[in-house]
C-alpha cells in the first residue's frame, strides 16, 4: 500500500512540476505550490522511510503546525511593521503641514 501511495505522490509531483508555468502575476501561486510540494515530498519521504526511521504522520503534523505558527508570527510582525510605518508617515505629513503654515503675528493693540 505504501508503494502505491508513494508512486501516486510521485506522479502528482511530476505532473504539477512539469505543467506549472511561472508568470509574474502568479508569484503567490508559486509560493503556495512550493509549500504543497514541500508537504507532499515530506509525506512521500515519511512513507518511504517509515520502516527504517519509524517516521510517523504525527511528526509531519507537528512540522506542519510549526510551519503554520512561523507563518502566523511573521504575518503578525509584518502587520505591526506596516502599522508603524503608516503612523510614521502620518506624523511626517503633519510636521510638514505645520512647517508650511505661516506664523500669525499679533498686531499690537492701539489704545485710545
Amino acid at each position: 500500500m505504501c508503494k502505491v501511495i508513494v508512486s501516486s505522490i510521485d506522479t502528482i509531483l511530476q505532473n504539477r512540476y512539469n505543467t506549472f508555468k511561472i508568470k509574474w502575476r502568479e508569484v503567490m501561486n508559486m509560493h503556495q505550490l512550493n509549500v504543497i510540494l514541500f508537504l507532499a515530498a515530506s509525506l512521500k519521504l515519511s512513507f518511504e522511510l517509515f520502516p527504517i526511521l519509524q517516521i510517523s504522520l504525527s511528526a509531519l503534523s507537528g512540522l506542519l503546525e510549526l510551519f503554520s505558527n512561523f507563518l502566523q508570527v511573521s504575518t503578525n510582525f509584518l502587520d505591526s511593521l506596516v502599522r508603524l510605518l503608516t503612523i510614521l508617515v502620518m506624523l511626517l505629513e503633519l510636521i510638514k503641514r505645520i512647517k508650511k503654515e505661516p506664523k500669525q503675528t499679533r498686531k499690537p493693540r492701539k489704545f485710545k
